[in-house]
């Protein structure tokens, strides 16, 4: 499997990197609907030409993956499951940058205590 700058033309799970957004590589649903191929990704929905990224797929997921992801996610033939995917990514970013805020509040108050 080769990185290329050419959008998926197909439904599957694609790894996806840099574009607009300097994404480390990262694994995301690619889906198709009436409007066209796009995935949702970080809280939105993008046309997969929009993002400008590197793609490397389809993976092929394991033989359970389908029963796995029905009995998490009954509606997973729909874009709910990759909705809920990305919303677990995303809170996760947010977590990790709650923390890295956490660690400079604490050492700009352990300077602050010091100079007293």
């Amino acid at each position: 499997m080769k990185w290329s700058s050419d959008p998926p033309a197909s439904e599957g799970w694609y790894w996806v990197r840099g574009g607009d957004y300097s994404w480390s590589p990262r694994i995301i649903e690619v889906m198709r609907d009436k409007e066209g191929i796009h995935c949702f990704v970080h809280g939105g929905w993008f046309g997969l030409a929009e993002l400008n990224a590197e793609w490397a797929g389809p993976l092929e997921p394991p033989k359970d993956h389908d029963e796995d992801r029905e009995a998490i996610y009954p509606s997973c033939k729909n874009p709910v499951g990759s909705l809920i995917d990305s919303l677990i990514d995303d809170i996760c970013f947010l977590f990790t940058k709650v923390d890295e805020l956490e660690q400079r509040i604490r050492k700009i108050q352990s300077l602050l205590h010091y100079r007293h």
